[in-house]
């Protein structure tokens, strides 16, 4: 995937004007969340990193709530994700990375 933006640089040396991710970056490049941080958009910027479906789900949500109205900085969140088609439903081996073996589904 191309998750950083040296690799997204591969894309635009190849004519895409514009590259938008909707996974989160593995580097520090821009990431925006529509109804968090979308001021921090520039109208210069070709790579943006629009985050993970989870990610665009809670952000907006826990800002207007837990931020804007009762000022928390800092917190933890725990996601309920419906099963990926790449995902086991018993712990075994993956071709994709040491996490991806692991059984989304617990007894």
């Amino acid at each position: 995937m191309f998750l950083t933006d040296g690799k997204i640089q591969l894309h635009l040396k190849v004519g895409a004007k514009d590259v938008r991710s909707s996974a989160r970056a593995a580097d520090n490049s821009h990431t925006m969340e529509m109804g968090a941080n979308k001021d921090t958009y520039k109208t210069d910027r070709n790579c943006v990193s629009c985050a993970t479906c989870t990610t665009n789900a809670f952000a907006p949500k826990v800002k207007a709530v837990v931020i804007d109205a009762f000022g928390i900085q800092r917190g933890f969140m725990t996601t309920i994700h419906a099963m990926a088609a790449s995902q086991p439903t018993a712990d075994g081996a993956s071709k994709k990375d040491c996490r991806g073996g692991r059984a989304e589904v617990e007894e």
